[in-house]
């Protein structure tokens, strides 16, 4: 009995053997590889170093990145935020960036440093505000000058002001528009360079006659009772923020350019058809750029600087904004007149012209 009870078990172990080498419902093994096939090819992801402001212009880029489009299509977005244009184009001499969204800051990429614009992809003139305390005496006149009748001053009570702006941007066009509105020069004010989030400190610290500020800076003064003295709106300035490429890249990487150009006006479609994402989205770039937001100071910003969506590119004019730029600029002296020569060849459309066809 116990020679059977022995012999039994022996099979049942060889038995389990066999058994514990498969599957049950397993799919068969697979065929093993032909030495001879070439492996899957793997796609290139490229690196695109992007320049970015801690603001509204940069938030498509930032977006991007974080949804993972800028990886399934081919590229990857290494991002670098600078506090304002002109530390970007310093950047950009030398040869730190591929791609930056930035501001009127762009004329001195095209002539200091012969970068391209390939897009003006936001409405950008709202909150580009020059204000002044509740008691400055530049609020004793309105409408000095009637083709202006909601910018406030006259040459006695601007002559001699001490101004807080980032030179170069889009707030020094501004702040040139309003000078030559009153009938002054530039040498009739003091010009001081300070960021935005320096201004906006400085400016509350007792410094300076007038800062210029943008979001998210103006509504909190307004908030704490300051007073818009000119803006872009008053002055009638038409204002796009740019997309520019670094020069040493665009020539060989126009591919690539025309997947991110897509990625942008994706974003901008998303943007455009939804309002809260827009605003969560914005507000968590701020976040992400030490500024705490009011959700409704936000939406307000946001609705009013559309990004150009993907419908509105296929007849978008890209150039236009730049050029009055730099043409103001050369009238100021801040660019010489023979610069104005590369707005005509440093404008470029085609990467916006090969991305629109993606689009049905």
């Amino acid at each position: 009995m116990r020679k059977g009870i022995s012999v039994l078990l022996v099979i049942i172990l060889v038995l389990a053997m066999f058994t514990g080498c498969t599957k049950p419902n397993s799919e068969p093994a697979a065929a093993p590889a032909d030495p001879g096939a070439a492996a899957p090819e793997k796609k290139e992801v490229k690196t695109i170093r992007v320049a970015s402001l801690p603001s509204q212009i940069s938030l498509p880029l930032y977006y991007i990145s974080k949804q993972g489009w800028d990886v399934e299509n081919g590229f990857k977005i290494d991002l670098t935020t600078f506090p304002s244009g002109a530390p970007v184009n310093e950047a950009l001499g030398a040869d730190l960036w591929d791609v930056s969204a930035i501001g009127a800051a762009a004329v001195m990429s095209v002539v200091g440093y012969d970068a391209i614009q390939i897009f003006s992809h936001v409405d950008a003139g709202e909150g580009i505000n020059a204000m002044v305390r509740k008691d400055s005496p530049i609020l004793k006149v309105k409408g000095y000058n009637p083709a202006y009748p909601e910018v406030y001053g006259d040459p006695e009570t601007l002559k001699g002001a001490t101004i807080l702006l980032p030179v170069g941007s889009g707030s020094h066009f501004q702040i040139s528009k309003w000078i030559e509105a009153m009938g002054l020069k530039e040498t009739d004010v003091k010009l001081v360079h300070m960021d935005y989030a320096q201004g906006f400190q400085a400016f509350k610290a007792g410094e300076g006659d007038i800062v210029c500020t943008s979001y998210p800076f103006t509504p909190k003064l307004v908030a704490e009772g300051y007073v818009t003295a000119s803006s872009m709106k008053t002055l009638n300035i038409p204002y796009f923020d740019n997309i520019v490429v670094n020069r040493k890249y665009y020539d060989g990487n126009k591919d690539v350019l025309v997947s991110l150009m897509e990625q942008l006006l994706r974003a901008a479609d998303v943007f455009r058809s939804d309002e809260e994402l827009y605003v969560d989205a914005m507000m968590e770039w701020y976040k992400l750029n030490g500024q705490e937001m009011d959700k409704e100071n936000v939406r307000a910003e946001v609705t009013k600087k559309p990004f150009v969506t993907s419908v509105e590119a296929k007849t978008h004019q890209i150039g236009a904004s730049l050029k009055m730029q730099a043409q103001f600029m050369a009238s100021i002296g801040k660019i010489k007149n023979e610069d104005l020569n590369k707005f005509d060849t440093n404008i470029k459309t085609e990467i916006l012209e090969e991305t629109v066809k993606r689009f049905k």
